[in-house]
């Protein structure tokens, strides 16, 4: 069953098989050493997970389920959290909770299927809706050049570096968005931020700044140098030397730099990448 398929795969809390209707369960799995009245009330909690599932109502469904789950942890009880939540297009959490199941249950029987589900939902991309108020923008995501403003890109969940570059500005945000999920983004820009060279990087890379030549450069900023090759010296740790080559010329050059982590102890390994852009 792929991760945006809206069958339930629910479990009762007293049997370890995928299931695909919803079965009742009188007493959780586990709870039989708790004292009577924690017993039942992690039971009736259980329980109405299950209800408000069947009646279509999955707040109410994690709610319960949660509630039960923090009266007596059961591996079952958060396999149903995580199933909820997928079939309400809350991927995040369903990857978050289905995770947290295979921790629990390690011995599954079903586990190939469900680590296959988890693999799924990983790979789900999220949609980034570009926006800018600056005409004749170029659109750049993690480095990569994707188009003219307005533009929607499929990218992987997580937080994405956005520059636009126009002739005579250029603007910057990070923008998160979550599996399966949309996110508008809309750039701004100073009316004028001109040069001929663009340096961006890794959004958590914001607010550094480094040595180029007899100036200082930002990450994410734009500037005008002179042509020539320029060694970067970001960091005293750094593995190796990062080169910026400014041609002459009309054309901006675009240099973006990525933290990597290390192959070796003892240092950090940055690369950089760069292009021309015609404006």
């Amino acid at each position: 069953m792929g991760a945006g398929s809206e069958g339930p795969m629910v479990r009762t809390g007293m049997r370890s098989l995928l299931v695909l209707v919803l079965l009742s369960a009188p007493l959780l799995a586990g709870t039989r050493a708790l004292p009577p009245r924690l017993s039942k009330a992690a039971g009736d909690a259980f329980n109405a997970g299950q209800k408000a599932d069947a009646k279509g109502d999955p707040a109410e469904a994690v709610k319960q389920y949660r509630r039960a789950y923090a009266i007596a942890p059961h591996a079952d009880t958060m396999f149903n959290i995580a199933d909820v939540q997928r079939r309400a297009k809350d991927y995040d959490g369903a990857l978050t909770s289905y995770e947290k199941y295979l921790e629990l249950a390690p011995d599954d029987p079903d586990r190939k299927v469900i680590e296959k589900l988890v693999a799924e939902l990983r790979a789900m991309p999220g949609t980034l809706e570009i926006e800018s108020d600056e005409p004749d923008g170029k659109v750049f995501v993690d480095g990569k050049y994707v188009g003219m403003a307005p533009i929607k890109v499929k990218v992987p969940a997580g937080t994405h570096q956005i520059d636009v570059i126009t002739p005579i500005t250029h603007g910057d945000m990070a923008c998160p968005v979550s599996i399966g999920g949309s996110r508008d983004c809309r750039v701004g820009a100073k009316p004028r931020d001109d040069g001929n060279v663009v340096i961006s990087g890794s959004w958590i890379m914001g607010g550094q700044s480094w040595p180029i030549g007899d100036q200082r450069f930002e990450v994410h900023g734009r500037f005008t140098v002179r042509p020539g090759r320029y060694e970067l010296k970001i960091d005293d740790d750094q593995c190796g030397p990062l080169m910026l080559d400014v041609k002459a010329g009309d054309d901006l050059t675009f240099a973006y730099i990525t933290f990597v982590n290390p192959k070796a102890r003892g240092c950090r390994r940055f690369e950089i990448a760069q292009q021309q852009i015609k404006l």
